[in-house]
């Protein structure tokens, strides 16, 4: 499965790490690219961990985040 998140107060490589490193700990994700231009994480799962684990990891790093 896939989920697009839109992440607000992203300004630099250090924050694209953090929410990389945020999301890829979580257990059943399989990748996650953010992307600094689009504002916006992808992540790639085994469909058991749901899109509101996503928001909690990457909100617990001081972002704000969008389901889209």
């Amino acid at each position: 499965m896939e989920t697009v998140l839109k992440i607000k107060g992203m300004h630099c490589d250090h924050c694209r790490r953090v929410v990389v490193d945020s999301l890829s700990a979580i257990p059943g994700v399989r990748n996650a690219e953010v992307s600094l231009e689009r504002r916006e994480a992808v992540v790639v799962h085994d469909g058991n961990t749901g899109p509101l684990e996503f928001v909690k990891a990457i909100e617990a790093e001081g972002y704000r985040v969008a389901l889209e």
